[in-house]
């Protein structure tokens, strides 16, 4: 992982760390190409015209290398949206969108293009996973749900990872015996397989339907130390999380249990400079 040194200039460390992140085409993912003088590329397989930045996260917002790290910086302090805009003199929904889009990268960063690729769309965005969301309080039953489940585990060392557990929804897994529990507009769950822990959400109905009586009993993921303990007080920051963008604040919540100091604005720097993963990477 490059390190940030206070000498190097933002654009210096940006390039560095999309090289580092690989070089190719974004269209047809061929590696090789031809420079132009305006500093562009072109692809010799299919003509497409692009910059080393295009198809990547940090390509997603109009900031400067410069705004970028400082937008990454006050996001790893914990400011606000509105903070974010303010430091740097930008519109709101340009600090939004930068923090949504760090957020995004972070969670195909810990799920690996495979698996990411199976959650966006065609345009990079998370799929909507409830049909009827916008009226969850009118509906009846749980029809359609598409909500991918998350598994949680940890390495000896206490490091967590992030998964997408293929072919399990929502639905399925509140209708388990599983232990269960709400947070926020989330759900974890018991130990499942060899996975410390299960989280997902649901539409309201859902929720309502079953988890009028949520479990008791502690679980191995509220252990001393353990993931939700940490990222309880950061959760609490966050009080409208919506069900659709839940895996966002998940993955920001995995990035800081495993990222206490140290390089953490590096590496948010890495993974906007991956690229967006697509569907059948």
């Amino acid at each position: 992982m490059h390190r940030l040194a206070a000498s190097e200039k933002p654009l210096h460390i940006l390039t560095s760390l999309c090289l580092a992140a690989g070089e190719r085409c974004p269209r047809c993912l061929e590696t090789r190409y031809y420079p132009l003088r305006d500093g562009r590329r072109r692809c010799p397989s299919c003509g497409y015209t692009y910059h080393l930045f295009t198809g990547r996260f940090v390509n997603r917002v109009r900031l400067t290398p410069r705004g970028w790290l400082r937008m990454l910086d006050v996001f790893w302090k914990g400011k606000s949206v509105q903070e974010a805009a303010d430091a740097l003199a930008v519109k709101y929904d340009t600090a939004h969108k930068a923090y949504a889009s760090a957020r995004l990268a972070l969670l195909c960063a810990a799920l690996g293009p495979g698996d990411a690729g199976r959650i966006l769309d065609e345009a990079g965005e998370l799929i909507g996973f409830c049909p009827n969301l916008e009226n969850e309080g009118e509906q009846t039953l749980c029809q359609g749900c598409r909500s991918y489940v998350f598994a949680l585990a940890r390495d000896d060392h206490g490091r967590a990872s992030l998964s997408l557990v293929r072919g399990l929804a929502a639905r399925e897994t509140l209708a388990s015996p599983l232990g269960r529990k709400p947070w926020g507009t989330m759900v974890y769950t018991d130990r499942f397989r060899e996975y410390e822990a299960l989280f997902f959400s649901c539409c309201r109905k859902g929720r309502e339907l079953f988890l009028r009586e949520p479990c008791e009993r502690p679980f191995p993921v509220e252990r001393q130390d353990g993931f939700i303990e940490a990222a309880g007080p950061w959760m609490a920051r966050y009080r409208a999380i919506s069900p659709q963008t839940y895996p966002l604040y998940l993955a920001e919540m995995l990035f800081r249990y495993n990222h206490g100091t140290g390089e953490a604005v590096t590496r948010l720097a890495g993974a906007l400079c991956r690229f967006v993963p697509k569907r059948g990477d």
